[in-house]
């Protein structure tokens, strides 16, 4: 199985001054940049990957997670307010001199990320 079966793609919710942003991040203040949607694909051709929530976790941390998206020191404005709009979905951040961890943790029903369709 491949190292890195995922595929992520994000994309600024489109504005009225402007449309739909993908695959950058924007620089400015917190409050003018509009929320970013994640996307998580499989990337396999074929096999399905199933997503479980973790027995007895119920905050993701650096030892608990399904999904660690790093980032450069001083990339995110606030990594501490960074929120997910999904009741499935769990967040927490870890900033270090090395990077800004985000930590995602799914907490629903087991679900499956079908294979990439060619």
């Amino acid at each position: 199985m491949s190292e890195m079966p995922f595929g992520f793609t994000w994309c600024y919710e489109e504005t009225e001054d402007e449309d739909e942003q993908c695959l950058v991040l924007i620089i400015g203040d917190p409050e003018e940049v509009p929320p970013l949607d994640i996307d998580i694909s499989n990337i396999l051709s074929d096999k399905a990957i199933a997503i479980r929530p973790i027995d007895g976790v119920t905050q993701p941390d650096a030892d608990h997670y399904h999904f660690k998206l790093a980032f450069l020191p001083g990339m995110l404005a606030v990594p501490s307010e960074i929120a997910v709009e999904s009741a499935d979905w769990l967040v927490s951040s870890v900033s270090n001199q090395n990077e800004d961890s985000i930590y995602l943790l799914w907490t629903g029903a087991e679900t499956s990320l079908a294979p990439q369709s060619e």
